[in-house]
């Protein structure tokens, strides 16, 4: 009979969340973090011990999340770079912490209905559709997960009367080896040991101060994982931090706070930005959030001997929400946000438990309201989540409600239209963008356009004014470099691409650049050393690979050279002139089997391609 419920339960969740959320299975990545984080991020390509100990290495760039990483190698893996299987394994963890949600409250109140409508209400609230939909959110659906199963598993071993029984012991281990799991998904759930003090306060308040000590040797553990990656998570965030004073942060959060709250109880105008401009006390916009929100802290406190649950719940949300309120300056300087819907994602927990022990009290009424409001919340979600499949809606959305605010709204809109060719749309977009905020970024966009338009004085003015801004910005020498290609300057475009790698030693399109300038003075030596350290830099890096053939071929390494056209192929299989290189190669080594393939396969690519037929009717087909 359980194991019928058991299924019963998994079945009836997981198909209501495809139902939701299964539509936005079909969306592709977005130009916010994807490309970035997983599309162009090489640690992401392979499972190998190259990339796992990149992975336990790198910030991303400021947040250390190894094992998010590694959730994304198991997806290409097991779907390449097909979207579909990325935001698939989103939906299913989103699906188990919501069973994990009931299973929390069902640990803490043995209330089946009420944990029932909780896991429920968590699993369809639009306020969370960020989380789900988003392929670069995996950091926070995967920290949650962990974050749940270690606190349940807490939970069951608090009930075997100290894990006195060899099975509480193995329980009260696995809790703390997953929150150490979840740290490694994101820092961002630093604050469980706190939420467990607050378990012990709820459940056993009574003899909390008797115990105390014991408590507190219980969570040791707990603290020290806490500590330790705090450290790291503001190792990898202090540049951030420094763009944004406490002061400030602590005058945001109130505001922050009221506003999760408003989303969470009208879930309506979600955005992927929440921009503010200057934050001030003396300001309506930040001084009424900070009386409200200490008016319910402190209606909360002086009520809660009365309702220890709902005291429980607001702590619970206040609590976990506490490690945000550091994080609202992204990009470097680039902008301040006050919000992100994902930040909610486990907070929004104790707000719904506090919806749920309203609702249970007062059951009898209540029934068909829940069931109602769970309909309205699904559908609201579900339409949420389509936002997410095109960048141009999800970005016009965000340029619907803070269209006068968001400079990075419109420059990004201004990316999405470069990328398509559209090139005087994204100089409108970038000029809108420069007029709230001028910004290196921004001109240096603006020059990349000017540059593929060959307004090259336009472009190199931008790039200036770019560097201007921000001396240091290593992807604009970059630019300015190409310019100065095509301007014939080649010994200032050189000069500039050595600026780029002095400031970033990793930037393997300087690297390729430095070389295609070597290959064009006849320094092969030299030009190999710059494509092998562009591959060090990123080993996916097609260009590097194939201009490091093309090199190699020039020296006669033809073996070096075969190795080097085969990795840019498997790069880009579509490339015609690596396999008509790499055909060549093999036809004079002897290899005529292997270069009759390449042959054949550039003329499926390109039926007209006279290269490949004159190469197929000299080797005899």
């Amino acid at each position: 009979m359980r194991m019928k419920m058991a299924v019963a339960l998994f079945g009836g969740f997981f198909l209501i969340s495809f139902l939701i959320y299964g539509s936005a299975l079909n969306n592709d990545f977005v130009l916010w973090d994807d490309h970035y984080l997983i599309v162009g991020n090489p640690i992401v390509k392979e499972i190998s011990l190259w990339s796992l100990k990149e992975a336990f290495k790198t910030f991303d760039p400021e947040l250390y999340i190894p094992a998010t990483l590694m959730s994304y190698q198991i997806d290409h893996l097991l779907w390449g770079m097909n979207p579909f299987g990325f935001h698939l394994t989103n939906l299913v963890l989103h699906t188990m912490n919501a069973l994990l949600v009931m299973m929390f409250l069902f640990l803490l109140l043995r209330n089946v209905h009420l944990s029932l409508f909780v896991g429920l209400l968590f699993l369809v609230h639009p306020l969370h559709t960020e989380a789900v939909a988003w392929a670069s959110a995996r950091k926070d659906v995967l920290s949650s997960f962990f974050f749940l199963l270690s606190v349940c598993s807490y939970l069951q071993w608090r009930e075997r009367e100290n894990g006195q029984a060899g099975s509480g012991k193995l329980l009260y281990s696995f809790s703390i080896f997953a929150f150490a799991l979840g740290l490694l998904a994101k820092v961002s759930i630093i604050m469980l040991p706190v939420i467990l003090l607050l378990i012990e306060w709820l459940l056993y308040h009574r003899r909390l101060r008797a115990s105390s000590f014991v408590t507190i040797s219980r969570l040791t553990p707990y603290f020290l994982l806490s500590v330790m990656f705090g450290i790291v998570g503001f190792f990898g965030k202090r540049e951030a931090f420094s763009f944004a004073t406490y002061f400030e942060k602590a005058i945001v959060a109130p505001k922050s706070t009221l506003f999760y709250l408003e989303k969470f109880f009208w879930p309506t105008e979600f955005s992927v930005l929440y921009p503010y401009t200057d934050a001030s006390i003396a300001s309506p916009e930040f001084f009424i959030p900070l009386v409200i929100v200490m008016a319910i802290t402190f209606l909360v406190l002086f009520l809660k001997k009365y309702q220890c649950v709902l005291a429980f719940s607001y702590f619970f949300f206040l609590i976990t929400l506490l490690p945000t309120f550091l994080n609202i300056a992204r990009g470097g300087d680039m902008d301040r946000y006050f919000a992100s819907d994902r930040y909610a994602y486990i907070p929004s927990i104790g707000l719904i438990f506090i919806i749920g022990v309203i609702a249970h009290r007062h059951r009898k009424f209540a029934v068909t309201a829940c069931v109602v409001l769970l309909g309205i919340l699904g559908v609201r979600a579900h339409a949420q989540s389509l936002l997410w499949g095109d960048t141009e809606v999800l970005l016009q959305n965000v340029l619907k409600q803070y269209g006068e605010l968001s400079h990075v709204a419109h420059n990004n809109m201004g990316n999405v239209y470069r990328l398509r060719g559209e090139h005087e749309k994204a100089i409108a977009e970038y000029e809108k963008a420069i007029a709230i905020r001028p910004h290196s970024k921004i001109f240096a966009n603006l020059g990349a356009t000017y540059r593929r338009m060959h307004r090259y004085t336009d472009a190199q003015k931008m790039y200036d004014e770019a560097l201007r801004q921000n001396p240091d910005n290593a992807e604009v020498h970059v630019g300015l470099g190409l310019v100065y290609v095509e301007l014939g300057q080649t010994d200032a475009a050189r000069e500039a691409y050595e600026k780029a790698i002095a400031l970033r030693s990793d930037l393997e399109e300087a690297h390729v650049n430095l070389g295609a300038l070597a290959m064009q003075e006849g320094k092969f030596d030299e030009a190999i050393g710059h494509y092998r350290n562009a591959l060090d830099a990123n080993p996916y890096f097609f260009h590097a690979s194939y201009n490091l053939g093309v090199a190699l071929q020039e020296q006669g390494k033809i073996e070096d050279a075969i190795a080097a056209y085969e990795r840019a192929i498997r790069l880009l299989p579509t490339h015609i002139a690596a396999r008509i290189n790499l055909g060549i190669l093999y036809a004079n080594s002897g290899r005529l089997a292997d270069a009759i393939v390449e042959f054949e396969t550039v003329l499926a690519i390109d039926p007209k391609n006279s290269s490949a037929q004159s190469a197929l009717k000299q080797l005899g087909e």
